[in-house]
């Protein structure tokens, strides 16, 4: 007789931009135990030689995630190395989850998840506000932007009929103004909506998406916009307030969560402050110590979207 067919729902988890800094999401994953995780974007792609000075420290950011018990897919957003991703791309093909190691799965721009019977479309890019900043083709890279071709590409390879849910980096730019009003700018601040506009083109074209989850922004808010039944979820980085979503949660648990980490940060700081303060002047001695070897970069020290 052959056995029944797992039809339990899994638990899903939404996590705001981790920009290579995976501390808090290891502690969400460890608390609330989703059988999935996807980070909507800056999930921080990066080797750590690309942030180190010679170049030549080995792994990436990513190894510390600990996600042992959840399957994690994460879409790109502006901060990562896109490089590497397009070369994923062109191994693999962008239609589907590729697999980065055990349990982690990129999804490409145009790539599906089916999850609890809701099919999930994955695009991502957007505009980085600190490329000024940053090296082009080391910490920065232009495939950052969604295009208007690969818009028209996805269109022609995915049954949009057939979407339920998706996860993008941004906005489509039919949501810019809710976002701002959250965000508290002014629209003519933006220095470029090419991402939100090719967006755009994809929310004119998905009839029966209901949910849309995106990052990017930093900040956090739920809205919908006239003639649309699509309820937007912007999720802030973590680990601040509103970084959480998820299918099978109360919004209260994921709250509980983000406010016990940011007190357990809050503690450990106090303690540390603390410690230094006891230490008596004449056991810290007169001779000047040496400077510490200064570790690669993190990827958001930079700063920006």
């Amino acid at each position: 007789m052959a056995g029944k067919k797992d039809t339990k729902k899994k638990k899903v988890l939404f996590v705001g931009d981790t920009h290579a800094e995976f501390a808090f999401m290891n502690y969400a994953l460890k608390e609330l135990k989703p059988d999935v995780a996807i980070v909507v974007g800056d999930f921080g792609y990066w080797r750590k030689s690309d942030f180190e000075e010679s170049g030549t420290e080995p792994g990436y950011f990513f190894d510390s995630l600990v996600n042992d018990q959840t399957k994690v897919y994460f879409c790109d957003g502006n901060h990562e190395n896109h490089k590497l991703l397009r070369e994923l791309v062109a191994e693999h093909g962008s239609d589907k989850p590729i697999r980065i190691r055990k349990r982690l799965y990129y999804m490409p721009r145009g790539s599906t998840l089916k999850l609890n019977g809701k099919r999930y479309l994955f695009v991502g890019g957007a505009l980085s506000i600190d490329k000024e900043f940053r090296e082009p083709g080391k910490t920065w890279f232009p495939e950052e932007l969604l295009t208007e071709p690969e818009v028209k590409a996805i269109m022609k390879t995915v049954d949009l009929d057939k979407i339920d849910v998706m996860v993008t980096h941004t906005v489509p730019s039919v949501g810019i103004d809710d976002v701002c009003k959250a965000c508290q700018l002014q629209r003519d601040w933006l220095l470029g909506t090419v991402s939100e506009d090719n967006l755009q083109l994809l929310f004119e074209r998905l009839p029966r998406v209901r949910d849309w989850y995106f990052g990017h922004w930093h900040q956090t808010a739920e809205f919908t916009v006239p003639r649309s039944r699509v309820n937007f979820h912007m999720l802030n980085m973590t680990p601040y307030e509103g970084c959480l979503r998820g299918k099978g949660y109360s919004k209260k648990r994921l709250a509980r969560v983000e406010k016990e980490y940011m007190e357990r940060l809050e503690a450990e700081a106090a303690a540390a402050e603390a410690e230094a303060e006891a230490v008596p002047e004449e056991a810290l001695g007169s001779e000047t110590p040496e400077a510490a070897e200064v570790p690669a970069e993190k990827p958001e020290a930079a700063g920006g979207l």
